[in-house]
């Protein structure tokens, strides 16, 4: 191949490397439009845009505001950054403190004369990440109710007086919201429980304490013992907690979100019917929270998957095509948002490809430069070349007329 062929094929290389590095800056920003910090940030919006006067959440905007739906929202707002500064927060701080009981604790609706260890062990969970003061009157009465709320014959909680068991969802939040504050022999009464409950098809269900027997198991329940476990020191590698998580990966759908049950997975042909958000978003969570590998493709497939279902008003419904709720909008981005500490950022896989352009495209450009160089020194030297042959053939000529002559 010639010097100018390699010169062609050189600027035909970098010509294409140029269209491939313009399509896929393209790719990158259209993916950037569905990342998980992308989906986060319109699902926190969504939040607060949908925040009652009275600064209490309901299901939907402008629905009766609720300590319990209010609880979710305040979750996520503290886990997605927001601060006790920040207006909207400000705001749902005075509808709690409002409807709060004097016994410390609060009520799944504003109306309801009957306590919810749940919803008060989520609000605490929320006042932990806002640094709210223990010493605030609303903080240290629901720390002193849900302390005195455990039941030492049970080994757990119940939700209130009335409920005959102890639902997984009631002990995460109140356990995870007083963490430490148990005696030792209630924790070891707990652990045991915990242990114990795992049903025969090794998972949980909604009872943890029951007189029934088994419950059939769930994502949804079984993603949120997990966020239990690993906090009893648990390891991951105990053979039940390797079956509860068996359980949750198992269970994943073709299109890479959770079904409620596990027995409508890997079915192809429903997969876009049967995923439902709450349970995707609790299985990511639980998840993560049991120690399982945050950077392998279950948990970020689930994640995206759960990004991309996003609706145009940046909430979730509990299924695709459904109406936007706080509920489904707060689990989902708790979900996103422990996701997203544990994926490598678009921003920083961009910046590695754009290094990688700009060092392809100095190197080729050196090399052009290079080759250029070299081509102006051989037309030189050729140059010389010609010059010294031509004074050569001179003196040869010179020389061999002298010769002659001299003869």
């Amino acid at each position: 191949m010639s010097k100018r062929e390699v010169m062609e094929e050189i600027k035909a290389t970098k010509i294409e490397l140029n269209n491939f590095f313009s399509e896929f800056e393209q790719k990158m920003d259209d993916k950037a439009d569905r990342s998980l910090s992308f989906a986060i940030g319109r699902g926190l919006k969504f939040l607060e845009n949908v925040q009652n006067q009275d600064g209490g959440f309901g299901l939907t905007k402008e629905r009766e505001s609720n300590p319990h739906l209010t609880s979710f929202s305040l979750l996520a707002l503290s886990k997605g950054g927001r601060t006790k500064e920040n207006e909207v927060i400000k705001r749902a701080l005075r509808f709690l403190e409002n409807t709060q009981n004097e016994e410390g604790w609060w009520s799944y609706e504003t109306i309801s004369a009957s306590e919810s260890i749940g919803v008060t062990g989520l609000i605490v969970q929320a006042f932990q990440i806002l640094k709210v003061s223990k010493t605030h009157p609303m903080y240290r009465a629901a720390l002193n109710f849900l302390k005195r709320s455990f039941s030492d014959d049970e080994g757990c909680w119940r939700d209130n007086k009335f409920s005959e068991y102890g639902e997984i969802s009631v002990n995460e939040s109140a356990f995870n919201a007083i963490e430490g504050e148990l005696k030792k022999n209630q924790l070891d009464k707990f652990k045991l429980l915990f242990r114990s409950r795992l049903n025969a098809d090794d998972g949980y269900g909604w009872k943890l304490r029951s007189e029934m027997g088994d419950e059939v198991s769930d994502i949804e329940n079984t993603g949120i013992a997990l966020k239990i476990l690993n906090k009893l020191n648990f390891s991951k590698e105990d053979e039940f907690m390797k079956k509860a998580i068996e359980y949750v990966i198992s269970s994943q759908l073709p299109n890479y979100g959770f079904p409620r049950k596990k027995l409508l997975a890997k079915r192809i042909e429903t997969a876009e019917r049967d995923i439902e958000f709450d349970a995707t978003s609790l299985a990511i969570s639980g998840l993560i929270a049991s120690n399982f590998n945050p950077y392998s493709k279950i948990i970020q497939s689930a994640a995206e998957s759960l990004a991309n279902y996003i609706n145009e008003d940046g909430g979730w419904g509990d299924g695709p095509g459904k109406e936007s709720d706080t509920d489904s909008t707060a689990l989902a981005v708790i979900a996103l948002i422990d996701a997203s500490r544990a994926a490598v950022p678009l921003a920083d896989i961009q910046y590695e490809f754009y290094e990688a352009k700009s060092f392809i495209k100095n190197y080729i450009d050196r090399n052009v430069e290079q080759l250029n160089n070299e081509i102006k020194e051989t037309k030189r030297l050729n140059r010389l070349l010609k010059y010294y042959t031509l004074i050569l053939i001179t003196t040869l000529i010179i020389v061999v007329i002298l010769f002659t002559t001299i003869l």
